[in-house]
């Protein structure tokens, strides 16, 4: 549907939404790209949707005329009797259905298709069988040549070059490669790798790879577990007494606007999403939160955040900081440090039989409740892994805003104390790791400096890329290489994302 307008093909789209609800969702994991399993229920939905889809395609005089075009300017659905014409047709969105060219057998069977119908709608079976064929939906990665391995059991198979090619574009745009890249494939090996790094280059810097490279850092970052701020507790609503807390979107999207300037904008590095000073607030309700004038979006005037508010880098973000309660989170902010981006492994609490219910006391600090919820109880081996590193960030209330000491409310709404708040404690990011920083900007700083940061990161999006977890032991080298191409002098964020489909199991394909 590449030649029509976004309204036109929205306008097609609505017509089948009540269709595309009866396709069930895969199962969950941890990135969505890993959920590859089919079901049953999904075969008879399909079908259905890709003969309406087809069936509305062709009874829309100017949807069927504009995919015409194709044929040559003022060609109609009626120039498709034209032999030339419809070879044309069926070359051009046979392709984009299949993401490749295709070969002479399907181009006669789409042919013959059309011509074992009768009437005026013959076009009707060609375009919904490429709607409804396995190629378009899924992506197969079956036309490669076996190299290692036995078939059905553990072979190994080295992807075509278009199915290399659709690989990379799902990558980073989350979408099909279109006409201009599949036909430069055509004339390239991509076993070169003057010629890979080529295709690659391509697509990174066209605009639409930012949608796929921030789909990792929403899935990684578990962006949409950002809590909406809805609570109407009493001590909830006095503390957000003049401020907008319809702000969720604007939350996330500060988060993608940040991470979109270093990827994308500027040579961005690890250390500079751990270390920003600035900013990325497009909205007045946000912009108020962060006590800075709002962003316009330019990279000559961004803004930066008040010096003594002690905030920086990534989780110095509303986002990570807001919780749906008067009360801030530290162990879920420590949970979060640990397990996404330290990629640390916390083993399941034993039976607990001594398990302290937290009791938020007006006389004491949220730190303080947890600390003496969880200390001196078998709850400690677990929380001490992510309890200090939640700490860090207690200077910021449940709305993300600074502060210098912590409200304590009474059930009523009312305030009954002000108690000061401490930053401070031992990194432990490593084992032995007995580093004492005080403060969200030094924690940061260190995990920049320690290494592991990075390390995590590129962990989480070999992951993303390969659709499975990685083997230490066989794909170590790749994800060091890819690690360089993050750390070394000329390195940056992008650099490591393209490394990613440049190592030598991208291109391939395991049986499972």
């Amino acid at each position: 549907m590449s030649n029509l307008s976004a309204s036109s093909q929205n306008t097609l789209l609505a017509g089948i939404d009540s269709s595309l609800d009866l396709i069930p969702n895969d199962a969950d994991s941890m990135f969505t790209r890993f959920d590859s399993a089919t079901f049953q229920a999904h075969v008879s939905p399909s079908i259905d949707i890709a003969y309406n889809l087809a069936s509305m395609i062709v009874s829309n005089a100017v949807f069927i005329d504009t995919m015409t075009q194709v044929c040559g300017t003022g060609s109609t659905k009626a120039s498709l009797a034209n032999i030339t014409c419809l070879q044309t047709f069926i070359k051009t969105y046979g392709q984009r259905a299949f993401r490749r060219p295709l070969v002479a057998a399907e181009i006669t069977d789409f042919v013959n298709s059309y011509n074992s119908q009768v009437g005026d709608d013959k076009i009707v079976l060609v375009i919904s069988r490429m709607l409804s064929s396995p190629r378009f939906f899924y992506k197969l990665d079956n036309e490669g040549t076996k190299i290692a391995g036995n078939d059905g059991v553990d072979a190994i198979y080295q992807l075509s070059k278009y199915e290399l090619l659709s690989k990379i574009t799902f990558l980073f745009w989350s979408a099909p490669p279109d006409d201009n890249l599949i036909n430069m494939v055509t004339n390239l090996d991509l076993n070169q790798s003057a010629a890979l790094n080529q295709v690659i280059d391509s697509v990174a810097s066209n605009q639409k790879a930012k949608t796929g490279i921030l789909n990792f850092y929403s899935e990684w970052l578990k962006l949409g577990e950002v809590p909406a701020l809805t609570s109407t507790d009493k001590a909830f609503v006095a503390l957000a007494e003049g401020q907008n807390v319809n702000i969720r979107n604007d939350l996330v999207q500060e988060v993608l606007d940040m991470l979109e300037f270093y990827s994308f904008t500027t040579n961005g590095r690890y250390e500079d999403l751990m270390t920003s000073p600035y900013s990325f607030a497009k909205t007045s309700s946000l912009a108020q939160i962060y006590s800075t004038p709002v962003w316009n979006g330019s990279s000559s005037s961004l803004q930066r955040f008040p010096a003594s508010d002690n905030r920086a880098g990534l989780l110095g973000r509303a986002a990570f900081l807001v919780a749906n309660s008067a009360y801030t989170r530290p162990v879920q902010k420590g949970k979060r440090i640990r397990f996404h981006l330290l990629c640390d492994d916390v083993p399941p609490p034993t039976m607990v039989t001594d398990f302290k219910v937290l009791v938020q006391n007006t006389g004491i600090s949220t730190r303080q409740a947890f600390e003496s919820a969880t200390e001196g109880s078998s709850c400690i081996s677990c929380h001490k892994e992510m309890n200090p590193l939640g700490f860090t960030s207690e200077n910021f209330d449940s709305l993300g805003r600074a502060r210098k000491a912590e409200l304590k409310f009474n059930i009523d709404g009312t305030i009954a104390n002000s108690v000061n708040v401490d930053t401070s404690t031992i990194a432990n990011i490593f084992p032995g790791d007995d580093t004492p920083i005080n403060g969200l900007v030094e924690m940061q700083t260190h995990i920049a400096s320690t290494g592991k940061g990075q390390k995590c990161m590129v962990q989480q999006f070999f992951r993303y890329s390969q659709f499975r977890h990685e083997n230490e032991l066989q794909d170590g080298c790749e994800m060091e290489s890819m690690r360089q191409e993050l750390v070394s002098g000329g390195g940056s964020l992008l650099k490591m994302f393209k490394a990613s489909a440049k190592v030598s199991s991208f291109a391939k394909r395991r049986v499972k």
